[in-house]
């Protein structure tokens, strides 16, 4: 299970849907540079949601909004957005990092090699953060050699792995910024190994009241 955040602003009723790691590190930044901090407050709840339940959420109408990371280069995702809109309010980057060792080493380092391939903790291969890691690889001249420690469909539980030292991984780089300049964690790659990610705002265009549309329409539209 994992935790998201449902977020109903207190002067109008726009239901919202987004990760906490999200909430956690990017929403209050973006909402005050919007004016909404003051209108917007959180109704945690426990969920196993996965990112293709955000859209059919919009599509049954259970939320007005969902936000969501999303890979800027070309990826094949298994997610089907035709009928929804976005903006995108940030951007993000998931960045290679790993723990230390006893004798203060990485304990993992890319490319890693054939004959000693890098400990990898992995999200699954279908999954949005998993095909966006996958696709990047693909595109990278050189070979990347990483053999499977675990998979996870959360940030959060491979992060916990990561810092016991299992192995290496890609994370928001906003959620790891503490642990990078504490030192508990460094990187495992330069930044040619980083995953830009786009932060996307969704909503379902055959849906409207007068709070959304006034909301939505507050917001910058999107880049031609």
């Amino acid at each position: 299970m994992t935790v998201f955040e449902k977020l109903m602003p207190a002067s109008c009723g726009v239901l919202w849907w987004l990760r906490r790691k999200v909430f956690a590190s990017l929403l209050p930044e973006w909402l005050a540079s919007t004016g909404w901090q003051e209108r917007v407050h959180p109704y945690l709840r426990a969920t196993g949601w996965v990112a293709n339940d955000y859209f059919q959420a919009l599509a049954r109408a259970e939320c007005d909004l969902a936000i969501c990371y999303w890979p800027i280069g070309r990826c094949d995702l298994d997610i089907d957005t035709s009928a929804c809109t976005y903006r995108v309010i940030g951007h993000e980057r998931l960045i290679p990092v790993t723990g230390l060792t006893a004798a203060g080493e990485p304990c993992a380092l890319l490319p890693g090699s054939r004959h000693q391939p890098a400990p990898w903790l992995a999200y699954p291969k279908r999954g949005l953060l998993g095909s966006a890691v996958k696709a990047h690889l693909a595109r990278l001249p050189e070979s990347t050699y990483l053999t499977a420690q675990s998979e996870n469909l959360y940030a959060a539980g491979i992060k916990e792995l990561v810092l016991l030292g299992y192995g290496m991984s890609w994370l928001p780089e906003r959620n790891v910024a503490a642990e990078l300049a504490q030192g508990t964690l460094v990187r495992a790659g330069d930044s040619r190994w980083d995953v830009p990610m786009e932060l996307r705002l969704y909503r379902h265009q055959s849906h409207h009241h007068a709070e959304l549309d006034g909301f939505w329409s507050e917001l910058a539209p999107p880049r031609a």
